[in-house]
């Protein structure tokens, strides 16, 4: 015999497990019933957990993917390779950064290089190790760029330029020595060269 949900109202045959209008439980209902919705609302509680997994996992991987890319573009690969020369004590490596718009000749860096070096050697003595940490980069203003693209009649235009300061940390036995570079760089035709190389 037929009696009616307590909640809505609706009648609901005496072994329905639940309202087939509001889904409130029929306590009288089969137990076969009963257990088969919440083994279905378990089933779709696990299919949407493992939904979420994998978009959270694609998430991750084009994260990690953007990351890479530009990580290896713009101009972190030339700064890598000039960081990678001083630490190298590789003169003619920084060299070829420097093209026509650098505000120094290839010697004048060459020699700007050297001198860090020679104070290095002369606080530490030789054999020491040098590694270069990059403590600041800030980009050119768009304003910057235009005002230098209109100053000067090259080919090429700037298309992006950097300040960088990088810090050197000589050592050799427990010993020492910090000395400080300021680095400017500019894209021009999808390569980035040296605008200019000081000692601080």
């Amino acid at each position: 015999m037929g009696k009616f949900c307590k909640n809505c109202g609706t009648p609901v045959h005496e072994n329905a497990a639940f309202c087939p209008s509001c889904g409130t439980e029929n306590p009288t209902g089969n137990m076969a019933e009963r257990q088969q919705f919440v083994d279905n609302k378990k089933k779709n509680i696990k299919k949407g957990l493992i939904i979420t997994v994998i978009v959270l996992s694609l998430a991750v991987i084009v994260a990690f993917t953007a990351q890479y890319i530009y990580s290896s573009t713009g101009y972190r690969p030339a700064l890598g390779e000039i960081v990678e020369a001083i630490e190298d004590e590789d003169v003619d490596t920084l060299t070829d950064f420097v093209e026509d718009r650098s505000i120094q000749s290839e010697e004048e860096i060459a020699d700007e290089l050297q001198r860090s070096y020679d104070e290095m050697q002369e606080e530490l003595g030789d054999d020491y190790k040098i590694k270069c940490h990059v403590t600041g980069v800030q980009h050119y203003s768009k304003h910057d760029i235009d005002t230098e693209n209109e100053s000067y009649d090259y080919e090429e235009e700037i298309t992006d330029a950097i300040d960088v300061e990088i810090k050197a940390v000589s050592q050799k036995d427990g010993e020492t020595e910090e000395v400080y570079y300021s680095l400017g760089l500019y894209e021009e035709g999808g390569e980035w060269n040296i605008l200019f190389f000081f000692i601080n």
